[in-house]
């Protein structure tokens, strides 16, 4: 029998404070509350991996805003350090 995992996912962009603090808190560089602002609403995919209550990892799709030149990218980017190798990139 596999155990239950204690990580669940939500398809949701994250709220702004918990996109800026997992960013410092996985080491990347803060962004400003406008540039957060602006650019989170305009993901076109986003995940969220909790423990418990708490977001510990995130992943979002973004594009160019130009549909005659879509880029998108995804990854998990933002993993909190608490959570880091506990297999959430698969």
């Amino acid at each position: 029998m596999i155990a239950a995992s204690p990580y669940t996912t939500r398809l949701a962009i994250p709220p702004l404070a918990t996109y800026q603090q997992l960013r410092v808190a996985a080491g990347l560089s803060a962004k400003t509350t406008e540039a957060a602002a602006k650019g989170l609403p305009n993901s076109l995919f986003a995940v969220q991996v909790l423990y418990g209550d708490a977001v510990v990892d995130m992943g979002t799709v973004i594009g160019d805003g130009q549909a005659q030149a879509l880029y998108a990218q995804f990854g998990f980017q933002h993993t909190a350090p608490a959570s880091v190798g506990m297999a959430l990139k698969r």
